[in-house]
């Protein structure tokens, strides 16, 4: 086995548990990607929450950046919102995870970790695959 893919079967394995930790299937993120464009890169994903309480993503981190801003549109902004028993399109346009000065180069088919620390404590991971 090589070392990239071994790589990635831990990083899966770790992702996944922190994922767990704020239980299964109850908050999760549906077909998460990396888009480049215009030279930065940005995350989209449907976050879907399955709890009787609003989820807030208060920041959120990757090895990948130095820095990963919250927005709407072009704004920066404190918090994403994931309603009771709800979702939130992080797409273009709209909410989304940015991705700053990047600590390598992305192509498509490369797997990204984001780690999106909640207000509660919890810190969720997503690993997201870089497209066109």
């Amino acid at each position: 086995m090589n070392l990239v893919l071994t790589t990635r079967m831990l990083l899966t394995l770790t992702l996944l548990g922190l994922a767990l930790a704020h239980g299964p299937g109850v908050f999760r993120a549906e077909n998460p990607r990396v888009r480049l464009e215009a030279g930065q890169a940005y995350v989209y994903a449907a976050l879907v929450n399955q709890e009787n309480k609003a989820v807030k993503v208060i920041a959120a981190d990757s090895p990948v950046a130095q820095r990963v801003e919250l927005r709407q549109g072009n704004k920066v902004i404190q918090t994403l919102e994931v309603p009771a028993r709800g979702r939130l399109e992080l797409k273009r346009g709209g909410y989304t995870l940015v991705l700053l000065k990047l600590s390598r180069s992305l192509e498509p088919g490369d797997l990204v970790p984001i780690l999106l620390r909640l207000d509660d404590g919890d810190v969720f991971a997503v690993l997201a695959e870089v497209r066109r």
